[in-house]
């Protein structure tokens, strides 16, 4: 830490972060909060490699209130933690987006082809507890209103995803068979040997592949990719085979199932996974493309 002495070692910011993603190194961490022109800090947990971006920045010592109404006391020790204001760090790590003028709940993303674009994103406001948990302020308008607006705003795609979940639950069986033609009658088959043996740890099927593993003590079905595939086809397999992810690594950008717990989604972005918790308990369903009270497509 030496290098960076803009960072302060064994500390954090008392405040409620906007966003979490991980797992990240210190210097992408930096960069992620500079790629957002709201983030004015970041506190980091060395033990999982959380990066948490905050609003607020040491200098902050005004007498405002968090979302729960409690007073902000500024840095406090945290063993394991490192926080650093952004302002303190070289613009240039941002790269093609150091000059952005991105609004709030979007980020920066730069393209040599395309150039520089802002890509929305939803916040959910955690706090890091003594114990290092981290905890989604569940009872606060502010996250309750965010929830609201996203539903209102994905309505209209509401009808539309249903009836293209209905249509894709009665054609997947013909679907995947289709697709595992083209890679050859073998594939084909696949689904229904592995159904009849019953104890296999892990599915082969062309283009991905399906592992069983245990999360909280339930077994779920963890998808990986083996192939480039798009994200309406990582979908469809979700929905399909009650699947989820535990990596972003070639899996094209978009909002899927998570294999840690029902309340939290990621959101996969040039294969970087972000951590989305869903406010006030609710869990993700992948077929509503939304956090709701009952998900149909997780049950862990």
């Amino acid at each position: 830490m030496k290098t960076y002495p803009q960072i302060n070692e064994n500390q954090k910011l008392n405040s409620e972060s906007f966003l979490v993603i991980s797992p990240l190194q210190v210097l992408q961490c930096a960069r992620e909060c500079q790629l957002r022109s709201v983030c004015s800090s970041f506190n980091y947990d060395t033990q999982t490699h959380e990066c948490f971006l905050n609003t607020e920045s040491s200098g902050d010592q005004s007498q405002t209130q968090g979302f729960g109404g409690e007073a902000r006391s500024g840095l406090e020790a945290k063993t394991g933690f490192l926080h650093s204001d952004i302002q303190s760090w070289p613009k240039n790590l941002a790269e093609g987006c150091m000059n952005h003028e991105c609004p709030v709940n979007t980020f920066c993303e730069s393209d040599l082809n395309i150039g520089v674009t802002c890509v929305e994103e939803s916040w959910t406001m955690v706090t890091v507890k003594e114990d290092g948990a981290t905890t989604s302020q569940a009872d606060t308008t502010t996250s309750q209103a965010d929830t609201l607006t996203e539903q209102a705003d994905t309505t209209s795609q509401a009808d539309t995803t249903t009836s293209q979940a209905d249509t894709l639950t009665d054609q997947a069986d013909t679907t995947t068979s289709q697709a595992d033609t083209t890679m050859g009658q073998a594939d084909t088959t696949t689904s229904q040997a592995d159904t009849t043996m019953g104890q296999a740890d892990t599915t082969t099927e062309g283009k991905f592949r399906l592992e069983t593993i245990v999360v909280n003590g339930v077994t779920v079905t963890k998808l990986e990719l083996t192939s480039t595939l798009t994200s309406a086809e990582v979908e469809k397999l979700i929905i399909t085979h009650s699947a989820c992810l535990q990596s972003c690594t070639d899996v094209p950008g978009g909002d899927y199932q998570y294999c840690g717990k029902c309340t939290t989604y990621i959101t996969c972005s040039n294969g970087a996974l972000y951590e989305r918790p869903c406010a006030g308990g609710l869990q993700w369903d992948q077929t509503a493309r939304n956090c709701v009270f009952s998900s149909s497509t997780c049950s862990y």
